[in-house]
């Protein structure tokens, strides 16, 4: 019987690795990886503290992720140094829902920009005391185009259309217009190993959706800022996120 059981136990671990293989190929590249970005940045030398509201209504990947943008100040042409925190939607199969446009996460994001000015210029905050929205998008931009959607294949410009909806001393709702990331497997990429392989056909593929987007902005140290973020095509789970 304890034999039985021994095999019973192995063919159930193979066909979990199987059938999860995307899965846990994108936690054990990714893990070490936001390791070793967090350990060579500001935040950690700083000893920043960051702690993003949780989103619960909806699925999402078991990590929030953390890239090191070195080549920040070059896109801004500022000084400012750029961590991002991020997490997706959850996977199903060989990818993540942010292929998936019937998913509740399609094209979706969600987590915190970590902002070093280091400069004494008025970046993110103007002479009234006032969020700087075409920064905000600048930095949304960024993300968007080089850590996401270019990796995936898309070479066109990337033009981010917005619209405010409120607009405070701390916060930003906004409208989006993007690109959203259903499309044509063309080959190998790196972006693959942590949203997973999509391999579906699309015939109108990186097609622009309205979705909705909200910015938290929190200054915990001189020259440090946090913005708090959520990209998601649901209006109601955008606004409701981030309130305590």
């Amino acid at each position: 019987m304890n034999k039985y059981i021994k095999n019973a136990s192995v063919i159930s671990i193979i066909a979990v690795i199987i059938l999860n293989f995307y899965f846990l190929r994108s936690l054990l590249v990714m893990y070490p990886y936001n390791k070793l970005n967090y350990f060579k940045s500001f935040i950690k030398e700083e000893k920043i503290n960051v702690e993003i509201p949780k989103e619960k209504s909806l699925d999402w990947y078991p990590l929030m992720n953390f890239y090191r943008a070195e080549n920040f100040s070059e896109f801004i042409n500022e000084d400012v140094d750029l961590g991002i925190y991020y997490t997706f939607g959850k996977f199903e199969g060989k990818h993540s829902d942010i292929f998936r446009k019937d998913s509740e996460t399609y094209s979706s994001f969600y987590g915190a920009y970590v902002l070093k000015n280091n400069e004494n210029n008025k970046y993110l905050i103007d002479d009234t005391k006032s969020l700087i929205v075409k920064d905000i998008i600048d930095i949304l931009v960024y993300d968007y185009k080089y850590l996401v959607i270019r990796p995936l294949g898309y070479k066109k410009e990337l033009n981010v259309e917005y619209n405010i909806l409120i607009e405070t001393k701390e916060e930003i709702f906004a409208e989006l217009e993007i690109n959203g990331l259903s499309h044509n497997f063309s080959g190998f990429n790196t972006n693959y190993i942590q949203y997973g392989t999509n391999g579906k056909y699309e015939s109108n593929e990186f097609k622009k959706i309205k979705t909705y987007g909200k910015f938290i902005v929190e200054k915990p140290k001189k020259d440090i800022y946090i913005i708090y973020y959520i990209i998601n095509n649901n209006k109601e789970v955008v606004e409701r996120w981030g309130i305590k």
